[in-house]
């Protein structure tokens, strides 16, 4: 199944593509088959592999000069784990009610 173009357009404003520059549409819906057709859960491993790619980036130090890309992967690793949590916490169960089990029957001594 693919995406719409509402649903492309939407996952891209989501994972801040609104130019397409990070992912194809072909690479989207490629994504989506994977997640079975879950949008939350394409959002999700969209947003790892691009967390996988950041992995990449070292720090750089010249004179008083200094970037830190690693900040980059460690705020996706963020947004990742609050993602899953967020995910995780939609599949929860609710125990709405108990059944009475009568007691068993045993012996008792006389």
């Amino acid at each position: 199944m693919t995406l719409s173009a509402t649903e492309l357009a939407r996952l891209r404003r989501k994972l801040g593509d609104a130019t397409g520059t990070v992912f194809s549409d072909a690479e989207l819906n490629d994504i989506y088959d994977e997640a079975d057709s879950d949008f939350d859960r394409t959002l999700l491993i969209s947003f790892e592999e691009i967390m996988y790619d950041a992995a990449k980036f070292n720090d750089y130090t010249a004179g008083q000069t200094s970037e830190r890309k690693s900040q980059v992967f460690d705020h996706l690793q963020k947004l990742v784990t609050h993602l899953g949590a967020t995910r995780a916490g939609k599949q929860q169960v609710r125990i709405v009610g108990a059944r009475v089990v009568p007691p068993r029957i045993k012996d008792e001594p006389r």
